[in-house]
C-alpha cells in the first residue's frame, strides 16, 4: 500500500470518528445554550483540556519553535508569562463573566457587550471585530497542519 493511500485512510477514519462524535453530541443538545456553553456545566478538567487544545495550535508547533530558535532561551520566559496570564485572566475576567452570563443568559461575547451597554450597535461592532480578527487565526491552522503533514509524510 502506498504512503498516500495510508494517509488517506487515516484521514478518512479521523473524519468518520469526528462526524460520529458530532452526531452523538447533537442528539444530546436541546438548546443553543446547551450547544454553545455546554449548559454551563463544564468541569475544570474539561476547561483545562479545552485551553490546552487551543494553545496547541499551529503557532505552538511551528511559531513557538521558530521563535525559540531565533531568540534563544529568553523566549521561554515570554511564553511562561503568557501562560501565567491565562490563569489570572480566568480568575479576574472569566469567573465574573461566567456568573453574569449564567444570571442573564448570555451565550456569546457580543450578547454580553450588547446587553451590558444597552447598545445593539456595540454588540454588532464587537461581533464584527471578533470575526475579522479570528478569521486570519483560523486560516493559519490548516496551513500549519498542511506544513506538518507535508513534513511528516515526505
Amino acid at each position: 500500500m502506498s504512503d498516500l493511500v495510508t494517509i488517506l485512510i487515516i484521514l478518512a477514519i479521523y473524519l468518520i470518528i469526528s462526524v460520529g462524535i458530532g452526531i452523538y453530541g447533537r442528539s444530546k443538545n436541546n438548546s443553543a445554550e446547551d450547544y454553545f456553553v455546554a449548559s454551563r456545566k463544564i468541569s475544570p478538567w474539561i476547561l483545562f483540556c479545552t485551553l490546552a487544545a487551543t494553545n496547541f495550535s499551529a503557532f505552538f508547533f511551528l511559531g513557538f519553535a521558530g521563535a525559540s530558535y531565533r531568540t534563544g532561551w529568553g523566549f521561554y520566559g515570554i511564553m511562561a508569562m503568557g501562560t501565567s496570564l491565562v490563569g489570572l485572566s480566568i480568575l479576574l475576567l472569566g469567573v465574573p463573566i461566567h456568573k453574569l452570563g449564567k444570571e442573564k443568559g448570555y451565550v456569546t461575547p457580543p450578547e454580553l457587550i450588547a446587553g451590558e451597554t444597552n447598545s445593539k450597535y456595540l454588540g454588532w461592532l464587537y461581533g464584527t471585530v471578533l470575526v475579522v480578527f479570528t478569521l486570519p487565526y483560523l486560516a493559519t491552522q490548516p496551513m500549519g497542519a498542511g506544513i506538518l503533514l507535508e513534513t511528516l509524510s515526505g
